[in-house]
């Protein structure tokens, strides 16, 4: 029996190296286009962080238990990114006036989430959040000896699922705060 991995390594049609490179020159111009004058004690208006990495893997025995075991994918790794914009003084009343952008263990983790906010102080607040999260498992859950081997029993699991949450508030009214939520579940 064979098991599809559940992993993500790139889009179809897109080689994977091609969308690490966009990655990473866009997270080495970042303290370029985040530069500014500002006032002693004046907070920069873009500041963020970012960790990427490379997991190697030297697996010398079964796939199948590692997976159920561990599940940790070898290749590049966004392992943490954080971006927070807060505008000084924006002239348009419409106009966001922040977005903070979350990020983390993107590559071929087992659980990886993702979530964005922009909005306008005491105006509007927009957020959107995405999780995924692949669980595998190929042990046999109780003793069976007329079934043996990896993957022979009846409770194998590869699921991957995938949770869409946004949410719109609207603060701009004192005694009415309009919250419309929504959410979303891929299997």
């Amino acid at each position: 029996m064979s098991f599809k991995d559940s992993r993500f390594t790139s889009q179809p049609g897109i080689p994977a190296l091609i969308l690490w490179g966009i990655l990473a020159s866009l997270l080495f111009t970042l303290p370029v286009i985040a530069q500014q004058v500002s006032l002693p004690g004046a907070e920069p208006a873009l500041s963020g962080t970012a960790r990427v990495g490379y997991r190697w893997q030297d697996m010398a025995g079964n796939e199948d238990l590692y997976r159920s075991l561990i599940d940790l994918g070898e290749g590049p790794k966004l392992i943490d990114l954080s971006l927070d914009y807060r505008a000084t003084a924006t002239k348009n009343a419409g106009l966001p006036d922040f977005f903070n952008v979350r990020s983390s263990s993107w590559g071929g983790e087992p659980a990886s989430t993702f979530s964005a906010e922009v909005g306008r102080t005491g105006v509007y607040r927009s957020r959107l959040t995405y999780r995924r999260f692949n669980y595998f498992n190929s042990l046999s859950s109780f003793a069976n000896p007329a079934v043996s081997g990896l993957g022979s029993s009846q409770h194998t699991l590869d699921v991957a699922r995938g949770f869409l949450d946004t949410e719109v508030t609207i603060e701009a009214y004192q005694r009415i705060e309009p919250f419309l939520p929504s959410g979303a579940t891929a299997a």
